[in-house]
């Protein structure tokens, strides 16, 4: 396999030409078929600190479509292949699509205009610019020729939002390597403490701390004892997060191991009690569950997972029958089954 790599510099809209920033809406315009649609565009850029922006990457993109045709000779490519996030990757595979007339599958790892965690906090600025966002998407989604996607409820979604014929739309759920379970040493003894797991980076919009009020008040009843339990979290906190945990963490259970190598975390995860998955709230529950869903079902192990009820995570717990899914407010479920575990 050869890796060809151009260059990504980062975006800052003060160091970006007056020529550059038209080539792009050039880009832009190549796409968007509604004139009013784009103009409108154009009228909200201006009002915005970084007008261009769709994932941070749309002059890396640029960028590619100048330089890819001296460094790989595209004819001989039989299909293009394009990820996402970053989406900025999809404008790349439609002009190479049209230019090359090679078939283009456009995989979609995350939602992008469904995903609310990014809607509501990365890009928070750019929310009057959420309407040209789908634009694109739907006219992407479109010229593409298949489109992959994690689950089958952002299908749904897609068929919904934007008209598109189901037959374009192929699920391919994500999964684990069971190399990385290889020669891994699972100890079946009982741990000297009752241990719950989390397992990856954890942001303030999946948040823990209801189960953590649960332990404190189980604690508090004498029901669990404060040195028989103790919660792991493999992965980085987010600072805010963090400090709201280390204030709500009145018996001191909790262990930060911080980053850690995907092996290690998964060693310690695999001699847990139970596994905590915290997953999405509202509409972005309908459309995506996290990428360790399956990791997790491979360690064989309760599951106390947190999500909107009738979601995707909710179907599959319940499908696989592997734990209990709450919504992040049911005090008395999450009391009733820690305490069904403990015992």
């Amino acid at each position: 396999i050869t890796i060809i790599r151009i260059s990504n510099n980062v975006y800052l809209p003060e160091t970006i030409s007056n020529e550059e920033q038209q080539e792009i809406i050039n880009l832009y315009a190549g796409i968007i078929e509604s004139e009013e649609c784009l103009n409108k565009y154009i009228e909200v850029a201006g009002e915005i600190a970084y007008p261009l922006l769709s994932d941070n990457s749309i002059c890396w993109v640029n960028r590619c479509l100048k330089y890819i045709e001296d460094k790989l000779d595209l004819s001989e490519i039989e299909i293009l292949y394009t990820t996402g996030a970053p989406y900025d990757t999809y404008v790349l595979g439609y002009y190479i699509k049209y230019k090359y007339d090679i078939p283009w599958v456009q995989d979609y790892r995350d939602p992008w205009c469904t995903n609310k965690y990014y809607i509501e906090n990365v890009w928070a600025p750019w929310k009057q610019s959420l309407f040209f966002r789908e634009e694109m998407e739907k006219e992407l989604i479109k010229k593409s020729n298949i489109v992959v996607v994690t689950a089958e409820g952002l299908i749904d979604e897609f068929i919904i939002k934007y008209g598109v014929d189901k037959s374009k739309f192929i699920e391919i759920t994500n999964g684990y390597d069971e190399d990385d379970f290889k020669n891994l040493l699972v100890d079946f003894q009982k741990n000297q403490k009752f241990t719950l797991c989390y397992n990856g980076h954890v942001y303030i919009k999946r948040n823990p701390i209801p189960l953590l009020c649960v332990i404190n008040e189980l604690i508090t009843q004498g029901k669990i004892k404060k040195d028989k339990i103790q919660w792991v979290f493999n992965g980085l906190v987010e600072n805010q997060l963090k400090q709201l945990m280390e204030k709500e963490d009145r018996y001191k259970i909790i262990q930060y191991n911080g980053y850690m190598s995907h092996q290690e975390s998964i060693k310690i995860a695999i001699n847990c009690d139970v596994l905590i998955l915290l997953g999405e709230t509202e509409d972005g529950a309908k459309v995506m569950y996290p990428g360790k869903t399956f990791e997790y079902l491979r360690m064989k192990k309760p599951i106390l997972c947190f999500s909107s009820k009738y979601g995707m995570l909710d179907k599959f717990i319940n499908k696989t029958k592997t734990g209990q899914n709450f919504e992040y407010n049911d005090c008395d479920g999450m009391k009733k089954y820690l305490l069904y575990l403990y015992e």
